[in-house]
């Protein structure tokens, strides 16, 4: 999944992350009715603390199956409520608290959303706090109100230039039709990881790979059925790896994995699970364990490989009648 500026992020969806905040207020609405902050807890606490819960359990479950415009609509529910218990609270330190609730609202925006969107939410909550504190049970005190603001503002613009950092960093390191990594940084941590195993001991294996059949592809179809190819195959191959092994398209329909921990009985599993992954698509590939000699030598044995397997492919195709090419 991508947030708004194009960064991956994997099971802490929008949803879930949503779903965590609402399950969080809604257990401490509930905290706050047991251990009050005032004299008494606000008559809405436990109403409250049982919509936090329910929302959020429908976050974290829901997942990816929840529609962006169901999160939307909740985000914009939960400023709606802060404000609310910022209007009810019984003290004006209470409503301050309170309204910090909003720091973390803005932070989701921030992570998940484009900056329009973002903005657009910072304008609406001061819109909303303001109207709060004003027909609150104490005088609007605008020391108060720009205090939390000027907090929320800061801290989500800071995270938001962040992430858009992060999105330039993975701009330069990622293909953009596969998102794996682009040739030379895979070669490059390639390496880190090979100076990191020298020291360790650990077992490195390489594999090479590319897609039978793509030139074929590209002429009968033309370059987009290609790229919707590649862009999915690449997809499938990432949830079958996992995040401990780097992956890399070298170029063209060529691609290369190295596989941290992992032996060479221990490749065949993981291939295995990207065999099955890919469903029709067919790629011979070549895999061979690090002898720790350099890189570019380790490259091109895993090369001599591949094209070995190609061969025995394109033999066995012949003898039992296929088309070798």
């Amino acid at each position: 999944m991508l947030t708004g500026l194009g960064v991956r992020t994997t099971r802490w969806t929008a949803a879930r992350v949503l779903g965590t905040g609402y399950l969080v207020g809604g257990l401490l609405c509930l905290l706050s009715v047991l251990f009050p902050y005032a004299d008494r807890a606000l008559a809405v606490a436990p109403a409250l603390g049982v919509l936090g819960i329910g929302a959020g359990l429908f976050g974290i479950l829901g997942g990816d199956r929840v529609r962006p415009a169901v999160v939307t609509a909740g985000v914009y529910l939960a400023v709606a409520l802060v404000c609310l218990i910022v209007h009810l609270a019984r003290t004006e330190s209470g409503q301050v608290l309170n309204a910090g609730a909003l720091t973390w609202l803005g932070l989701f925006a921030a992570w998940f959303w484009t900056r329009r969107e973002m903005l657009t939410l910072l304008t609406t909550a001061s819109a909303l706090l303001a109207l709060a504190m004003a027909t609150s049970a104490f005088a609007f005190r605008p020391t108060g109100f720009a205090v939390v603001v000027a907090h929320v503002a800061m801290m989500t613009l800071l995270l938001h230039h962040l992430v858009r950092d992060a999105r330039l960093d993975t701009d330069h390191d990622h293909d953009q039709l596969t998102g794996l990594l682009v040739r030379t940084t895979f070669l490059r941590r390639a390496a880190d990881a090979m100076t990191s195993a020298r020291r360790s001991g650990e077992d490195l294996v390489l594999v090479l790979v590319d897609l039978d059949g793509f030139k074929a592809v590209n002429d009968s179809h033309g370059h987009a059925e290609g790229d919707r190819l590649l862009a999915d195959v690449a997809a499938r191959w990432r949830s079958a790896l996992g995040p401990d092994h780097l992956a890399g398209r070298l170029g063209g329909d060529e691609f290369a994995f190295l596989l941290r921990r992992t032996d060479l009985p221990g490749s065949a599993t993981v291939v295995g699970r990207m065999v099955l992954a890919s469903g029709h698509t067919r790629w011979p590939h070549g895999a061979t364990a690090w002898e720790r000699e350099p890189l570019a030598a380790w490259l091109d044995r895993t090369d001599r490989a591949l094209y070995a397997h190609k061969r025995s492919r394109h033999a066995d195709l012949g003898e039992a009648g296929g088309d070798p090419s």
